[in-house]
Parts: C-alpha cells; structure tokens; sequence
C-alpha cells in the first residue's frame, strides 16, 4: 500500500465531498495531486511532505478510507522515487533592454534566499531591486557588487567572469588615492571662487558638488526660505510638492543659485500631462523673461500628442542646442546623441516622473548634484533626504 492510494481513493471520493471542516487551501492542495501522482516527473520530497501534513491533519474526517491505508499515513512509502529539482544559484552581469547593465541574481525557489534577497536593503545597504520570476536585478554599482557577493558567497552562488573582474576592479581600487581627489585643496580653488564667489547659500548649496562641510548659521527667515530648503539639501535628489511650491518660484531660486542650465524630465508615455507640464513650464518662463528653450522629443501628430507638438511649435521651444541653451526637455530615458555630442549638461534637474531611474537620463545626470522631484507624490524607490 502506497500514500499514493489514499490520494487516488480521495480523488474517487471526491475531494468536495470532504467534510467541511477541512480547509479551503488542504482542500485545493489535494485537488492537484493526482495528477501530479500520475505524472512522468512524478513529486518532490517536500511536495510529499505537505501531503502527509496535510492527511494527518485531517485525519479524522478521513474514515472512508480503508484502515490499512490509514496505516501507511504512520508509514509511509511511495509508488515512485521522489523528483530531484536542479538547484540554480547564479549571478551574472546583464545588459537590460534599454541598454542599462544590471546584476541578475537567479536562483531556483528557496525561502531563505527569498529572505536575504528582500532583507538586501537593510544588510547590504542596497535600494534598488526587481523581481522577474526567479529573476532578481540589482542595478549594477560598485557597492553593490562588493555586497551581493558577500552576502551571496556563503550560499554557494555561482558567480559569472565579468561579475568578478567587476569585483576585482573594485576591490582594487585605491581607497586613500580617491578620498585625496575629494580633499578640498585638490580643486581648482579660482573655480570654486568664481562659481560660489562669497555667498553663504551658494557655498552651502555646492557642498554635495564639491564634497566638504559647511555649517553657517541663517537667520530664522531664511532657514523657512525655499532657497535655503534646496541648499541645505544633505542628499541630491528633493522633493517638492506641486500643491506648495510652484515652478515659478522653483527655477527663480535655482537661477539665485547660479543653476542656469536646467533639464526637464517628461513621461513620454503620458501625453496629456506633458500638454500641462509644458503649459505650466511656459507661463513659468514668460515671468522669468527666458525663451531659449529647446524641447527634443514629440508625440506622435494626433489628440493631446498634436497639442504637445503645437505648443512647441508656437512658442518657439524649439531652439538648437548649443552652450548657452538655458532649458532643455526631454523625454524620460531618451537622450538625444547630440546633447551628448554638445557636451551639454544640467546645472539642476526637474523630473515630472518618478520613473525617472535605472535609464540613460538618470546616467547622463550622474555628475548633477540637484535633481528635484516635482510630481504629484513622493517617489517611493528613491531615497530622498529632505522633503519640501
């Protein structure tokens, strides 16, 4: 006599014919295993352990089962040899579709690894994740590398080539040799005057761009202020809430913050807001006396996509790039080559997307030490320090 037996049987039965009282899940769970039972591959070790959980469990509801086979539940034996399942512990370097590279941690189904890679966050100090099936992606960063394998090499993960020579890049480099570029003495100190000249706010609002301390003391207006707000910032990108600041008031305080060349983010896959987006970016700019304005992406010539396309037509939001362009918009993850080619690069950017993350815009804004999140609620995957 097998436990195999007992599940045919019960299948005769008809599992919806059990007693009420035995649950919903047990209930499904058994539905499923003949033909699990029946099948070539036949049932893991574990799947047969849940099986007799759940038929002791349920034992006393089971009394039109013959008591020989209730017997075999005390001991029991199987038709077939239990199905072995490859064990995968793999993590490699991936390119992603839209060119970006990721770390792919891929694994067969473990609990604890599930565990670890979710606790990844707090333990490993890493914030960005993906899940995709038994796919996990982190973005690929140095510190990243370093922890993945340091959490992950106890596991008996399998670790591709380039993963490692990426680590061994990293772990190669010269820690004392970096810190002393990020000495205040290694800049170009008439730069750094000419850029800052002798205002606190500006001093204060390059420290993350320049890498020293600064702690001067405002008076209480201006600490309330929105300039100081944005000055004070401890991490690059802030939030600001549309209901309480205004664009208006935004790019006046960048502008007092020397921050010129500014880079507007748009979600191309949401036509209508861009209309608005760009209507309020407009009345914005007419305040301010500022028309050198290059948008470099359009919607396809229909519906809200035709208004878009008409609002840059007639306002003339259409200038070539070159160095002295002021504002510049463009579609979230698409950077035109010739901004590149231009060497043109933002002072500050504003993103009406929270999307804005693991794509070529985020790379092409790596060396901007502002980035402000101007959307209508917090972004949730990026670690922002002040909130305004």
């Amino acid at each position: 006599m097998y436990v195999d037996d007992i599940i045919f049987e019960l299948d005769n039965f008809g599992v919806e014919n059990l007693n009420r009282c035995v649950p919903h899940k047990d209930r499904r769970i058994l539905e499923n295993m003949p033909v699990l039972l029946n099948s070539e591959t036949y049932i893991t070790e574990s799947q047969a352990n849940l099986i007799l959980k759940i038929l002791k469990n349920n034992l006393e509801y089971l009394n039109f089962i013959s008591p020989s086979l209730i017997d075999t539940i005390k001991n029991p034996t199987w038709r077939k040899k239990f199905k072995t399942l490859e064990v995968i512990r793999k993590v490699s370097v991936i390119q992603s579709p839209n060119k970006n590279f990721l770390i792919d941690v891929y694994f067969s189904y473990d609990s604890e690894i599930i565990k670890i890679l979710k606790g990844l966050e707090k333990i490993a100090q890493i914030d960005k994740k993906y899940n995709e099936g038994k796919h996990v992606f982190f973005s690929l960063e140095e510190k990243t590398v370093v922890n993945i394998h340091k959490v992950l090499s106890p596991l008996n993960f399998e670790f591709s080539d380039d993963f490692l020579e990426i680590l061994e890049k990293v772990k190669n480099i010269d820690i004392e040799q970096i810190q002393s570029k990020f000495n205040f003495t290694n800049f170009n100190q008439e730069k750094i005057k000419e850029d800052i000249l002798q205002n606190d706010l500006l001093i204060l609002d390059r420290k993350i761009r320049y890498q020293y301390e600064f702690s001067p003391k405002f008076d209480k207006n201006t600490e309330d202020s929105l300039i100081y707000k944005i000055a004070s910032r401890k991490r690059v990108p802030v939030y600001l809430d549309p209901k309480q600041t205004t664009l208006t008031d935004i790019l006046k305080n960048l502008l007092s913050l020397k921050r010129d060349k500014i880079l507007f983010i748009f979600d191309e896959y949401k036509p209508l807001d861009c209309v608005e987006q760009l209507k309020n970016l407009k009345n914005s700019l007419n305040e301010l006396c500022e028309n050198n304005v290059g948008i470099y992406f359009r919607f396809d010539n229909k519906n809200d996509g035709k208004e878009f396309n008409k609002l840059i037509a007639e306002n003339s939001f259409n200038k070539k790039l070159d160095k002295d362009t002021k504002i510049v918009g463009i579609a979230n993850g698409k950077i035109p080559k010739f901004m590149i080619e231009n060497e043109w690069y933002p002072d500050a950017t504003i993103t009406f997307t929270n999307s804005f993350r693991n794509n070529r815009s985020v790379t092409y804004c790596n060396a901007c030490d502002l980035i402000v999140y101007y959307t209508a609620t917090t972004p949730l995957s990026v670690k922002i320090d002040d909130i305004m």
